[in-house]
């Protein structure tokens, strides 16, 4: 997790012939771009958190701002 599995493509691609571009690990490729959606998944979550903490905070001050608003957008 945290990037090994990227860090595994470009060894591949690193001990490959100079100017050539060997194929590259499709099941390995499938991982990592599962794994960089899980990791957006979790950053979005923790950003979410986040931010209520923040908005609630200034509820106590009287303002009322919807965190759902800003996240409605992506």
């Amino acid at each position: 997790m945290y990037g090994r599995k990227a860090c595994q493509l470009v060894k591949e691609l690193a001990s490959s012939e100079k100017g050539q571009l060997t194929p590259y690990n499709s099941d390995v490729f499938d991982q990592v771009t599962e794994e960089c959606s899980q990791h957006h998944l979790e950053l979005q979550s923790l950003i979410r958190i986040i931010f209520q903490q923040i908005f609630s905070s200034f509820s106590c001050l009287g303002l009322d701002i919807s965190v759902g608003y800003l996240f409605s957008h992506t």
